[in-house]
């Protein structure tokens, strides 16, 4: 991948019959140098099955402006898109995405999703998501609370060097 000739077979994978190529050809989209990998990514993301949907959350996390994609698909009811679509919005480091990341971390039913979210907020920093955070470091369950405390001492880094 990464060759201009393979660019449209690559593209017509991802309406490939087969589950499997569909998703193959997703998940490699982003590496792709084509103005149509966001839009075509934005539509599977919206249209294809639950696993084809998660490598597009995925993917969409080496793309900057899909943000509003990814937001939208923490809505989504397959779980493994909620999560790959958190992780995503960690990796783009958008501060505008805080809020949708606090509504996952608070209300989602699955530890990890709602770890995802916690990790992307320590990713984020800020003042807001170290209070967001603080709050889940005594966290009845280890593992939220183990992730909550690596996470906010992550976002109050980061909210130090946004401070200098």
């Amino acid at each position: 991948f990464g060759y201009t000739d393979c660019g449209e077979l690559l593209l017509q994978c991802c309406d490939d019959e087969n589950e499997s190529v569909r998703r193959a050809a997703v998940e490699h989209l982003a590496y792709l140098d084509d103005d149509r990998v966001t839009d075509v990514l934005a539509q599977k993301l919206r249209t294809d099955t639950p696993a084809v949907r998660a490598a597009a959350a995925a993917a969409m996390s080496h793309l900057e402006g899909t943000e509003p994609n990814l937001i939208e698909a923490l809505n989504d009811n397959d779980q493994w898109v909620r999560y790959f679509a958190a992780k995503s919005l960690g990796r783009l480091n958008d501060s505008n995405t805080i809020d949708a990341l606090v509504e996952v971390v608070e209300n989602d039913p699955l530890n990890h999703v709602r770890i995802a979210a916690l990790e992307a907020l320590g990713k984020l920093g800020g003042n807001k998501a170290v209070h967001v955070i603080s709050a889940y470091v005594r966290s009845n369950d280890r593992d939220v609370a183990r992730v909550a405390a690596e996470a906010l001492e992550e976002a109050r880094l980061r909210a130090t060097e946004e401070q200098a």
